[in-house]
C-alpha cells in the first residue's frame, strides 16, 4: 500500500512556509501555481491545468491558511478553510481580497511564485487585477522559500517516490524483456507506453534512442522511426508519475554481440557516476558531486562535454527536474530527504552513454532508489 500525504503533513508544510516567511519579512505566501496548490493543500489541479479555473491557497505568517478554489474542484484532502467560487474564466478578485483582509494581509510583503522555476496560475491580466486591488501590498518573489521546503521530502513523499522506482523498475525488465533486433524505436516505445498503462503507474513517458544521436529524439520524438540492429546500442530514458511524484533514469540494451569498447566505455561513465554518488552526503554543496564527476571523467579521458544537459544530474519531486542541480554552480547544500538523480554521460557517433540513477540523501550519504540492473542489458 503506498503511502498517503496526511493532513497533519499538508498542516506541517504550511508551518515550515510560515516559519520561513518570519524569517523573509513575509506577511502571507499566495499560491496560485497547480503544483504548488497540491504540494500545500493536496488540491489536484493538474488534469486541465486549472486555465479556466484558477485557485489560490493564502498562507497568512500569523492564522489559519484559506483556500479560494471554483466548485468543480472540492475533493481537498487538506481540511482547512475551503472557499468556492461559481464563474469560469477569471479568479475573482473581491473574494480574493476579501481572504487577505480577514488575515490582515491586504498590506506588507506577499509572497507569490515570480522567480526560478516558478510560474503564476493565472492570467498576467488576473495578476494586474489583484495588485491594482492590493495598492498596499508588495508582491514579492518567494520561489527560494517554496523550493527551500519542497527539496526535502518527507518519509511519505519518499515512500511514494520509491513505489514509483519499483513500478518504473518492473517496466524495464517487461519491456527489454520483449525488444528484439529488427524493431522500430516507434514499435519500441509502444511496448514502454502500453507497460505503463497496464502498470500501476498514474502516467509516464519514455524516450527512445538507437545508435546516433538525434536531437528530434533528444526532445522526445521517435520519429522519423529507426530499426535496432543487432549491432546498435538501444538507449531507453523512462519516468513515471505515481500520486504527483516522479521517477526518472535511463537503461541501456545491445540486442546482439557487445563489444569490448562498447562495454568499457559504457563500464567507465557507471565509474564517474559512482565517484559522484561517493560524494553525496549532507552537509556537502550539491556542486561537490558535480565537481567529483569531473575528476574521474578527467582521469579516464572520457569528453563529457557532449552530453547536452549541461549538468551531470538533477532533483526531483512533482516535477520530472527540480532543483538542486548537479552543476559547478548550484551551491546548494545537501539535506536529508533529498531527491538526486546523478547522471553523467557522454554521446558517441554509435550511441548514448548515459547513466542514471534515483537517490534518496539519508544521514550518512545517498540510498538507491532506481534498482534496475545498470549494466548493458542483453536479451536471451
Amino acid at each position: 500500500m503506498t503511502a498517503e500525504i496526511s493532513h497533519a503533513e499538508y498542516e506541517s508544510r504550511q508551518n515550515q512556509a510560515r516559519d520561513l516567511m518570519a524569517q523573509g519579512d513575509l506577511q502571507a505566501l499566495l499560491i496560485t501555481d497547480p503544483t504548488n496548490l497540491y504540494y500545500f493543500s493536496g488540491a489536484d489541479y493538474f488534469g486541465e491545468m486549472s486555465y479556466p479555473r484558477p485557485a489560490a491557497l493564502l498562507i497568512p505568517r500569523e492564522g489559519e491558511a484559506g483556500l479560494l478554489t471554483h466548485a468543480f474542484h472540492l475533493a481537498i484532502p487538506w481540511r482547512g478553510d475551503v472557499r468556492e467560487y461559481q464563474k469560469v474564466g477569471e479568479l475573482p478578485v473581491d473574494m480574493l481580497k476579501e481572504l487577505l483582509a480577514e488575515a490582515a494581509c491586504e498590506s506588507g510583503r506577499i509572497g507569490m511564485e515570480l522567480g526560478r522555476e516558478q510560474r503564476l496560475g493565472m492570467s498576467h491580466m488576473d495578476f494586474v487585477k489583484i495588485q491594482d486591488a492590493l495598492p498596499q501590498a508588495a508582491f514579492v518573489d518567494a520561489a527560494d522559500l517554496i523550493w527551500q521546503i519542497r527539496m526535502a521530502k518527507s518519509t511519505a513523499e519518499v515512500a511514494i517516490i520509491q513505489r514509483a522506482c519499483e513500478i518504473h523498475d518492473a517496466i524495464f525488465k517487461k519491456v527489454f524483456s520483449a525488444v528484439k533486433a529488427g524493431m522500430t524505436t516507434g514499435e519500441i516505445e509502444r511496448l514502454f507506453r502500453l507497460a505503463i498503462a497496464e502498470s500501476d503507474a498514474d502516467s509516464g513517458w519514455t524516450v527512445v534512442c538507437v545508435g546516433d544521436f538525434d536531437e528530434r529524439q533528444a526532445a522526445g520524438s521517435t520519429h522519423p522511426a529507426k530499426v535496432l540492429q543487432a549491432e546498435d546500442l538501444l538507449w531507453v530514458d523512462l519516468g513515471v508519475v505515481l500520486q504527483g511524484y516522479h521517477s526518472d533514469y535511463c537503461r541501456g540494451l545491445v540486442p546482439g554481440t557487445l563489444t569490448k569498447e562498447r562495454e568499457t566505455l559504457w563500464n567507465q561513465v557507471q565509474e564517474v557516476l559512482l565517484a559522484g554518488m561517493d560524494a553525496v552526503k549532507p552537509g556537502v554543496p550539491v556542486s561537490a558531486v558535480y565537481q567529483a564527476q569531473v575528476r574521474k571523467a578527467q582521469a579516464l579521458g572520457l569528453d563529457m562535454q557532449s552530453w547536452k544537459a549541461r549538468r551531470f544530474g538533477h532533483g526531483s519531486g512533482l516535477h520530472t527536474t527540480e532543483p538542486p542541480y548537479i552543476s559547478g554552480e548550484d551551491q546548494m547544500v545537501l539535506q536529508p530527504g533529498m531527491i538526486l538523480h546523478i547522471e553523467p554521460g557522454c554521446i558517441q557517433k554509435d550511441g548514448i552513454y548515459v547513466r542514471e540513477e534515483q537517490v534518496v540523501v539519508t544521514q550518512s550519504g545517498c540510498r538507491i532508489l532506481s534498482q534496475t540492473p545498470w549494466q548493458l542489458t542483453q536479451p536471451p
